[in-house]
């Protein structure tokens, strides 16, 4: 048996999907524990997350929150099915996940380039600029030095 603990009084959406997440993890675990250790590592950088954010996203939809008594009290009532319900918890999970695909497909090529020597030390902040600005649309704030490369940093 498993589980995620928190020491949190009033659990927020976001608690609540990291723990989602975490379980997601442990589930991974779970799957591989009998194969040798070599086995045991994530398939690639970020499958790990993928199986995390996938149940996170199952579990947070309106019709899973209802079926745990998480999403109503008392006094409010509505249809988990109703189509605005799904229409916007369509567009908040949009609005979350999408954003950060341009970002991750402009980091995986970079870190491609990087390992079979197309990016050289010297040249690896313009070329992440460039990867950056051409799958994203996003530029450089400012100029900065070559080597400063704090711009594939990722922030949750």
């Amino acid at each position: 048996m498993h589980r995620v603990t928190t020491c949190a009084g009033e659990v927020s959406t976001k608690q609540l999907l990291e723990a989602f997440r975490l379980l997601g993890r442990v589930q991974y675990f779970i799957q591989y524990r009998d194969r040798p250790l070599t086995f045991r590592r994530q398939a690639g950088p970020g499958f790990m997350e993928a199986i995390g954010d996938t149940l996170a996203l199952f579990a947070l939809n309106p019709a899973s929150l209802e079926r745990l008594g998480l999403l109503f009290d008392n006094s409010t009532r509505f249809d988990v099915n109703h189509h605005h319900v799904q229409l916007n918890y369509l567009l908040r999970v949009a609005l979350t996940m999408l954003p950060s695909i341009p970002y991750h497909f402009a980091l995986n090529h970079w870190q491609k380039a990087m390992f079979d020597g197309t990016i050289s030390a010297k040249t690896m902040n313009i070329h992440w600029s460039i990867y950056r600005y051409q799958y994203s649309g996003i530029g450089r704030p400012m100029p900065s030095a070559t080597l400063d490369i704090h711009g594939t940093n990722h922030w949750s």
